[in-house]
Protein backbone atom coordinates (compact mmCIF):
# COMPACT_ATOMS: atom_id res chain seq x y z
CA UNK A 1 0.00 0.00 0.00
CA UNK A 2 1.56 3.63 -0.41
CA UNK A 3 1.98 5.97 1.37
CA UNK A 4 -1.40 8.48 0.16
CA UNK A 5 -3.36 5.55 0.13
CA UNK A 6 -2.57 4.29 3.53
CA UNK A 7 -3.09 8.05 5.08
CA UNK A 8 -6.57 8.24 3.16
CA UNK A 9 -7.65 4.66 5.14
CA UNK A 10 -6.58 5.56 8.21
CA UNK A 11 -8.35 9.54 7.78
CA UNK A 12 -11.33 6.98 7.16
CA UNK A 13 -11.39 5.17 9.99
CA UNK A 14 -10.96 8.14 12.25
CA UNK A 15 -14.01 10.09 10.60
CA UNK A 16 -15.91 6.92 12.37
CA UNK A 17 -19.36 6.66 13.52
CA UNK A 18 -19.76 8.46 16.90
CA UNK A 19 -20.16 6.40 19.89
CA UNK A 20 -23.81 5.91 21.49
CA UNK A 21 -23.83 4.59 24.72
CA UNK A 22 -27.02 4.44 27.17
CA UNK A 23 -28.19 6.40 30.41
CA UNK A 24 -31.10 5.73 32.43
CA UNK A 25 -34.26 8.07 32.14
CA UNK A 26 -36.72 8.77 35.24
CA UNK A 27 -34.65 6.50 37.81
CA UNK A 28 -34.76 7.04 41.65
CA UNK A 29 -31.57 7.27 42.68
CA UNK A 30 -31.80 3.62 44.49
CA UNK A 31 -32.90 2.44 41.14
CA UNK A 32 -29.90 4.70 39.52
CA UNK A 33 -27.45 2.42 41.21
CA UNK A 34 -28.98 -0.57 39.50
CA UNK A 35 -29.88 0.78 36.55
CA UNK A 36 -26.35 2.62 35.18
CA UNK A 37 -24.11 -0.41 35.31
CA UNK A 38 -26.75 -2.34 33.34
CA UNK A 39 -27.29 0.64 30.77
CA UNK A 40 -23.69 0.36 29.90
CA UNK A 41 -24.18 -3.30 28.47
CA UNK A 42 -26.07 -1.34 25.28
CA UNK A 43 -24.75 0.47 22.25
CA UNK A 44 -25.90 1.90 19.49
CA UNK A 45 -24.12 2.84 16.32
CA UNK A 46 -25.12 4.56 12.72
CA UNK A 47 -24.27 2.45 9.90
CA UNK A 48 -25.10 3.56 5.86
CA UNK A 49 -26.64 1.00 4.02
CA UNK A 50 -26.79 3.21 1.05
CA UNK A 51 -30.11 3.09 -1.10
CA UNK A 52 -31.16 6.01 0.62
CA UNK A 53 -31.43 4.42 4.08
CA UNK A 54 -29.62 4.98 7.46
CA UNK A 55 -29.33 1.94 9.60
CA UNK A 56 -29.07 2.31 13.46
CA UNK A 57 -27.14 -0.99 14.89
CA UNK A 58 -28.31 -1.86 18.52
CA UNK A 59 -26.08 -4.19 20.66
CA UNK A 60 -26.89 -6.01 23.86
CA UNK A 61 -23.57 -6.83 24.98
CA UNK A 62 -24.29 -8.58 28.20
CA UNK A 63 -24.10 -10.59 30.90
CA UNK A 64 -27.20 -9.29 32.68
CA UNK A 65 -30.31 -11.13 31.88
CA UNK A 66 -31.97 -7.91 30.91
CA UNK A 67 -33.68 -7.53 27.52
CA UNK A 68 -34.84 -4.61 25.03
CA UNK A 69 -38.16 -4.21 23.69
CA UNK A 70 -39.08 -0.78 22.14
CA UNK A 71 -37.23 1.69 20.45
CA UNK A 72 -38.23 5.39 20.40
CA UNK A 73 -37.03 8.05 17.82
CA UNK A 74 -37.20 11.67 17.94
CA UNK A 75 -35.96 13.48 14.97
CA UNK A 76 -36.04 17.28 15.37
CA UNK A 77 -34.34 18.19 12.23
CA UNK A 78 -36.51 15.91 10.12
CA UNK A 79 -33.57 14.19 8.97
CA UNK A 80 -35.81 10.61 7.77
CA UNK A 81 -39.06 10.09 7.05
CA UNK A 82 -39.86 6.35 8.60
CA UNK A 83 -38.75 2.89 8.84
CA UNK A 84 -37.89 0.81 6.13
CA UNK A 85 -37.02 -3.17 5.33
CA UNK A 86 -39.30 -4.41 8.70
CA UNK A 87 -39.29 -6.30 10.38
CA UNK A 88 -35.84 -6.13 11.39
CA UNK A 89 -34.11 -9.59 12.85
CA UNK A 90 -31.67 -10.82 15.41
CA UNK A 91 -31.06 -14.21 16.31
CA UNK A 92 -33.52 -14.28 19.06
CA UNK A 93 -35.88 -10.97 18.26
CA UNK A 94 -37.25 -9.88 15.51
CA UNK A 95 -38.68 -6.16 15.50
CA UNK A 96 -41.23 -3.96 13.40
CA UNK A 97 -42.43 -0.95 13.80
CA UNK A 98 -45.55 0.41 15.89
CA UNK A 99 -47.20 -1.71 18.78
CA UNK A 100 -48.79 -0.90 21.24
CA UNK A 101 -47.46 1.51 24.61
CA UNK A 102 -45.89 -1.04 27.31
CA UNK A 103 -46.53 -0.56 30.93
CA UNK A 104 -45.40 2.11 32.27
CA UNK A 105 -45.76 4.17 29.86
CA UNK A 106 -43.14 6.56 28.40
CA UNK A 107 -42.56 9.95 30.05
CA UNK A 108 -41.04 11.71 27.38
CA UNK A 109 -38.29 14.08 28.53
CA UNK A 110 -38.14 18.19 28.10
CA UNK A 111 -37.50 18.56 23.91
CA UNK A 112 -38.43 14.79 23.01
CA UNK A 113 -41.08 14.26 20.74
CA UNK A 114 -42.21 10.72 19.84
CA UNK A 115 -42.41 10.65 16.14
CA UNK A 116 -41.72 6.83 15.04
CA UNK A 117 -41.99 3.62 17.35
CA UNK A 118 -40.53 -0.11 17.03
CA UNK A 119 -41.10 -2.68 19.28
CA UNK A 120 -40.44 -6.73 19.57
CA UNK A 121 -43.05 -9.14 17.62
CA UNK A 122 -44.06 -11.52 20.20
CA UNK A 123 -42.73 -11.03 23.18
CA UNK A 124 -39.45 -11.78 21.70
CA UNK A 125 -36.62 -9.31 22.69
CA UNK A 126 -32.90 -8.32 22.20
CA UNK A 127 -31.14 -10.50 24.77
CA UNK A 128 -27.46 -10.39 25.92
CA UNK A 129 -25.00 -10.98 23.24
CA UNK A 130 -27.27 -10.12 20.08
CA UNK A 131 -27.12 -7.52 17.77
CA UNK A 132 -30.28 -6.11 15.69
CA UNK A 133 -29.87 -3.39 12.77
CA UNK A 134 -33.17 -1.04 12.23
CA UNK A 135 -33.29 1.03 9.37
CA UNK A 136 -35.18 4.04 8.32
CA UNK A 137 -35.37 6.08 5.15
CA UNK A 138 -33.40 9.32 4.80
CA UNK A 139 -35.84 12.77 3.61
CA UNK A 140 -34.56 14.38 0.08
CA UNK A 141 -31.36 15.74 0.49
CA UNK A 142 -30.71 14.32 3.96
CA UNK A 143 -27.39 12.13 4.81
CA UNK A 144 -26.35 9.36 7.11
CA UNK A 145 -23.54 12.04 7.88
CA UNK A 146 -26.10 14.48 9.08
CA UNK A 147 -27.86 12.07 11.29
CA UNK A 148 -24.67 11.28 13.08
CA UNK A 149 -24.15 14.92 13.64
CA UNK A 150 -27.99 15.37 14.72
CA UNK A 151 -27.03 12.59 17.06
CA UNK A 152 -24.21 14.53 18.63
CA UNK A 153 -26.31 17.61 18.82
CA UNK A 154 -29.36 16.43 20.34
CA UNK A 155 -31.34 17.17 17.34
CA UNK A 156 -31.71 13.01 16.70
CA UNK A 157 -32.59 11.14 19.82
CA UNK A 158 -33.49 7.64 20.50
CA UNK A 159 -34.77 6.16 23.67
CA UNK A 160 -34.96 2.44 24.36
CA UNK A 161 -37.60 0.14 26.71
CA UNK A 162 -35.67 -2.79 28.97
CA UNK A 163 -37.10 -5.18 30.58
CA UNK A 164 -35.25 -6.75 33.76
CA UNK A 165 -33.16 -3.98 34.99
CA UNK A 166 -33.95 -3.70 39.07
CA UNK A 167 -36.15 -6.54 38.91
CA UNK A 168 -38.16 -9.12 37.20
CA UNK A 169 -40.16 -7.54 34.94
CA UNK A 170 -39.71 -3.94 35.51
CA UNK A 171 -39.43 -1.67 32.53
CA UNK A 172 -36.99 1.11 32.10
CA UNK A 173 -36.07 3.27 29.56
CA UNK A 174 -32.59 4.15 28.52
CA UNK A 175 -31.61 7.45 26.18
CA UNK A 176 -28.90 7.08 23.68
CA UNK A 177 -26.03 9.87 24.56
CA UNK A 178 -23.27 10.35 21.39
CA UNK A 179 -20.57 11.88 21.34
CA UNK A 180 -17.90 12.42 18.58
CA UNK A 181 -15.10 9.40 18.44
CA UNK A 182 -12.26 10.50 19.90
CA UNK A 183 -9.12 8.45 17.64
CA UNK A 184 -6.75 6.03 19.30
CA UNK A 185 -3.61 7.55 19.84
CA UNK A 186 -2.21 4.64 17.92
CA UNK A 187 -4.18 5.42 14.87
CA UNK A 188 -2.82 8.96 15.16
CA UNK A 189 0.56 8.12 15.38
CA UNK A 190 0.11 5.28 12.06
CA UNK A 191 -1.10 8.75 10.80
CA UNK A 192 1.43 11.04 11.66
CA UNK A 193 4.18 8.41 10.27
CA UNK A 194 2.62 8.25 7.01
CA UNK A 195 2.30 12.03 6.56
CA UNK A 196 5.93 11.95 7.17
CA UNK A 197 6.90 9.13 4.76
CA UNK A 198 5.07 10.85 2.34
CA UNK A 199 6.62 14.35 2.83
CA UNK A 200 10.28 12.53 2.98
CA UNK A 201 9.36 10.83 0.14
CA UNK A 202 8.48 14.32 -1.60
CA UNK A 203 11.67 15.82 -0.56
CA UNK A 204 13.50 13.06 -2.01
CA UNK A 205 11.82 13.11 -5.52
CA UNK A 206 12.57 17.11 -4.71
CA UNK A 207 16.43 16.58 -4.26
CA UNK A 208 16.83 14.47 -7.38
CA UNK A 209 14.80 16.42 -9.76
CA UNK A 210 17.56 19.22 -8.69
CA UNK A 211 20.36 17.08 -9.06
CA UNK A 212 19.35 15.98 -12.65
CA UNK A 213 21.87 17.66 -15.17
CA UNK A 214 20.03 20.24 -17.70
CA UNK A 215 20.33 19.54 -20.88
CA UNK A 216 21.59 22.32 -22.78
CA UNK A 217 21.11 21.73 -26.61
CA UNK A 218 23.69 23.48 -29.26
CA UNK A 219 22.87 25.33 -31.89
CA UNK A 220 24.86 26.64 -35.41
CA UNK A 221 24.74 29.95 -36.58
CA UNK A 222 22.92 30.71 -39.80
CA UNK A 223 19.18 29.31 -40.42
CA UNK A 224 17.65 29.23 -43.47
CA UNK A 225 19.09 31.57 -46.26
CA UNK A 226 21.67 32.58 -44.14
CA UNK A 227 19.34 33.82 -41.59
CA UNK A 228 21.56 34.75 -38.37
CA UNK A 229 18.86 32.39 -36.30
CA UNK A 230 19.46 30.19 -33.44
CA UNK A 231 18.37 26.26 -34.39
CA UNK A 232 18.66 23.39 -32.12
CA UNK A 233 20.53 20.78 -34.37
CA UNK A 234 18.54 17.94 -33.06
CA UNK A 235 15.09 18.15 -31.19
CA UNK A 236 16.11 15.04 -28.16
Amino acid sequence: MTVPLLVLVLAARLAASPVCSFECLSASESNLAICAPVAQQFSMEVTDPGAGLVGFQFTHAGPAAVTMTNFYISDASDLVTGFANAPWTAPGAQFASGGPDISPALTLPVGFVQEFKAQAIAGSSLSPGETVTIHMALAPGSTTEAVRLALIDSQFRVIVATLGIGGSGRTQYLEASCCEQVPEPRAMGLVGLGLMGLGLRRLAATKHTRRRPAHEPTFSRGGRNGSPCRKPESSC
